[in-house]
């Protein structure tokens, strides 16, 4: 494996970790990325693991690289089979990114598109780009927003990159026991996070709760009949 590639991977699962939990504290990021690995795939990875990888490329200390298996498992936390579906993808999308510039006629800007793109998004400084792809959590949904709002919004809520995918599927929503919570082949829609007060919120799609950070649970029979009221309010 490529050493500057894996050093991008696990910067990427860094940055991903960060938006993804209310601490910033390395201690909360790696034990986030140990327990989603194990929620989506069900395959452990140790938070000692991730710590390293964190010491190395994201702190500069002189310790081992990570095994060939550990980068698999940070490749499938950032949405891809493996650390082979992981390049075969990034090069597929360069590909595209350079036959768009030359259909357009773009070529004086393939400078700030390449770094654009390839930066993972780490200290950009580039208004005319930050300040349309931004969004935050209002209520129940996501919202666009001008990125130079960061690092809150007026709702209080972090200041994100665009995820169009979250934009248009992530919603909180109420359910009542007549809802369809499964698919005909038996797959959950609607995933949930139990507050403090022993009560549900439950929301469209898996992820991360918008406003703590916390893991989202499938929905199950035994939630249901604990949690869901018989008729909506």
């Amino acid at each position: 494996m490529n050493e500057k590639r894996i050093g991008e991977i696990v910067r990427r699962v860094y940055k991903k970790a960060k938006e993804a939990c209310a601490s910033e504290a390395k201690n909360a990021l790696t034990k986030h990325v140990e327990e989603n690995v194990f929620e989506e795939y069900r395959i452990n990875i140790s938070y000692k693991t991730v710590e390293r990888a964190f010491d190395k490329y994201i702190e500069g200390k002189k310790v081992g690289s990570p095994l060939a298996e550990s980068v698999d498992l940070f490749c499938k936390y950032l949405g891809f089979k493996d650390y082979k579906d992981y390049i075969l993808k990034r090069k597929r999308k360069w590909i595209l990114i350079v036959m768009v510039i030359i259909a357009f006629g773009a070529i004086l800007f393939v400078p700030s598109i390449l770094k654009n793109e390839f930066s993972d998004g780490f200290n950009s400084q580039n208004p005319s780009v930050s300040s349309k792809e931004c969004m935050t959590w209002a209520d129940s949904l996501y919202v666009l927003v001008s990125c130079v709002t960061k690092p809150y919004s007026k709702y209080g809520t972090r200041v994100e990159p665009l995820d169009q995918m979250k934009l248009d599927n992530f919603k909180k929503i109420r359910v009542h026991a007549a809802y369809s919570f499964f698919a005909d082949d038996g797959k959950p829609l609607v995933w949930y996070y139990k507050t403090k007060e022993d009560e549900i919120e439950c929301f469209t799609a898996p992820g991360f709760h918008p406003t703590n950070g916390e893991t989202l649970k499938k929905i199950t029979p035994y939630i249901i009949d604990k949690y869901v009221p018989l008729y909506s309010n």
